[in-house]
């Protein structure tokens, strides 16, 4: 199993995934940039073209 794969799998069953600190940028009236850890990179990569929907809590 590919590492692509075994995180699709995590993602599947996690509820919640923590991502540390992150960075906002607003870009317009209703837009907003999120600026993730980079160690988050291999996720996004495997999330890439999924039918996944995807929800970011700010606290």
């Amino acid at each position: 199993m590919s590492l692509a794969e075994s995180l699709l799998e995590y993602i599947k069953k996690a509820q919640i995934i923590p991502v540390g600190g992150c960075g906002v940028v607003k870009e317009g009236k209703e837009r907003y940039k999120i600026y993730l850890p980079q160690r988050l990179n291999t996720l996004w990569e495997a999330l890439r073209g999924k039918k996944v929907e995807v929800w970011i809590i700010l606290k």
